[in-house]
This record gives C-alpha cells, sequence and structure tokens, in this order.
C-alpha cells in the first residue's frame, strides 16, 4: 500500500481547478465520443487524488495525540538545524552538516508536514502550514570567519526552492521503527491510516501506565 501524502493547500486548489475544468468540458455536448472517455478516466483519477490528498477532519482526542507529535519532531528537527545566516553564508563546515541533518530528518520532516495538515484541517488556505523554514534558528554557532559569503553578499541558499516544494512528495525508503506504510488486508481510509501511525508513535496515558 502507498503511503498517505496529504496535499498542501495550493496543491488542492490546482486539483479541484483540473476538477472544474474536466467537468465543463465533459458538460460540452460538441465533444468528442474518445475525448469524453479520456476526460472521464481523468476525472476520475483526480478526485480520488483530491480526496486522499484532502487531510481529515480529526476529533478532539485526535488533534491532541497530533499536536503532541507535531512539537516532539519539531524540536528533535531543530536540534543541528543551521540558522538562515549560516544557509546563507556557508561557513566551514556547514554543507556537511546540512547534508547530514537532512537525511537524518526525512522522515521525521515527512512525518511533521502530514501532521501540520492534518492539524490545519480541510478547509486551511495557509500555504506556509507545512513550511518548516518558519522554525529554522537565527542565531549562529558555527564560525562565520570561514563563511564562503560575506556578511551583506547574496548567495544561493540551499537548499533550492525547488528541493523544498516537491519535498513532500518524494517517496523515501520506509525504515523499521517508524513505519508510515501500514499494510492491512483492506486498504485504510486516509484518516484511518494517517492515525494507525499517530498511535503507534503517540501512546495512550492508559497503555504507557500499563507498561
Amino acid at each position: 500500500m502507498k503511503n498517505v501524502n496529504f496535499l498542501r493547500p495550493e496543491q488542492r486548489d490546482e486539483l479541484k481547478a483540473d476538477i472544474a475544468s474536466t467537468e465543463q468540458m465533459l458538460s460540452d455536448p460538441s465533444a468528442q465520443l474518445n475525448a469524453r472517455g479520456a476526460a472521464q478516466g481523468r476525472l476520475k483519477k483526480l478526485k480520488t487524488a483530491l480526496e486522499e490528498g484532502t487531510p481529515p477532519p480529526l476529533s478532539g482526542d485526535q488533534k491532541d495525540k497530533v499536536a503532541k507529535l507535531e512539537k516532539q519532531l519539531r524540536e528533535e528537527m531543530q536540534v543541528g538545524m543551521l540558522s538562515h545566516e549560516e544557509m546563507r553564508r556557508k561557513p566551514a563546515g556547514s554543507v556537511d552538516q546540512h547534508r547530514k541533518w537532512d537525511k537524518s530528518n526525512k522522515r521525521k520532516m515527512l512525518l511533521w508536514k502530514k501532521a501540520r495538515l492534518a492539524l490545519a484541517g480541510p478547509d486551511c488556505d495557509d500555504i506556509e502550514t507545512a513550511n518548516f523554514e518558519r522554525y529554522r534558528p537565527r542565531g549562529s554557532h558555527l564560525n562565520m570567519h570561514s563563511a564562503e559569503i560575506g556578511k551583506d553578499q547574496d548567495a544561493y541558499s540551499f537548499p533550492s526552492e525547488q528541493f523544498k516544494h516537491n519535498y513532500d512528495r518524494m517517496d523515501w525508503d520506509v525504515p523499521a521503527g517508524r513505519d508510515l506504510d501500514l499494510r492491512e488486508e483492506r486498504a485504510p481510509s486516509p484518516t484511518e491510516a494517517f492515525m494507525s501511525t499517530i498511535d503507534q508513535l503517540v501512546p495512550d496515558e492508559d497503555d504507557r501506565r500499563q507498561e
């Protein structure tokens, strides 16, 4: 079973626009038969993608669990994260540190984005809701005297904006421990799959007391 990936608000808007355009074409009586058949198949796929990619409405208890995990992941990922200045000026060791940080946090980041989108809900239109850049540290801890870029110079920032935009579309291999690929005999709904993951990572208080 493929992983459940929630879509960002602008991605859902793109799908809605495609759905509306396709439905308009199908309502045109002059459309050719073969074109209508292809459009009907496309429309079905678009609607499925929108349904599966729309964050599910959560109950109060579910929101509490997701919020707890979101906070835990956010705090974990902020450790070792380069500051804005370090990303821009690239002091000695910054590129390697960023690569190590990125590699060790890929799966956490994907889960964090899902948690953020789930908390925001299906009606959220904030395109920055799952952007981790807002939590990037301001202060620097590396030696800035060795920086490649001067303090007042412009620089290419890594990772690129395109990389960051497509980050949650990437299909990373899922390791043991934090398995996001939940295999069941019956394919679970997006809500079931997401909350099963949350339940694995954030045990109930009753379960903790029994342990």
